[in-house]
């Protein structure tokens, strides 16, 4: 389980890197962390700076391991597609493809 209870991000790699190796997170929902994680879908997320939601997300994980590998496998299905080296070397090709045709 991999934990993230930030207040401000930005790219967070610490955590796309534990989503890579299908751990299960636990993440405040601040915009950040909302923009790659899906609540129950990808991870879990908590009320930024509420240390009782925390708690609660925590033990879901803690007392559920059906949850934890589902989030786990979700989460590194988000890496590969999102952030995977196929998806970056095209978004890097259609911005040089922009410029060029601008």
């Amino acid at each position: 389980i991999a934990v993230f209870p930030s207040y401000k991000e930005g790219l967070p790699l610490s955590l796309l890197e534990k989503m890579a190796m299908e751990l299960p997170i636990a993440a405040s929902d601040i915009d950040e962390i909302k923009s790659i994680i899906t609540h129950t879908k990808n991870g879990l997320l908590f009320k930024c700076g509420n240390a009782e939601d925390l708690a609660e997300k925590l033990n879901l994980l803690i007392e559920n391991k059906n949850l934890r590998d589902s989030l786990g496998k979700e989460a590194r299905v988000t890496i590969l597609e999102k952030y995977g080296q196929g998806n970056t070397a095209s978004i890097h090709e259609q911005f040089y493809f922009d410029i060029l045709n601008s």
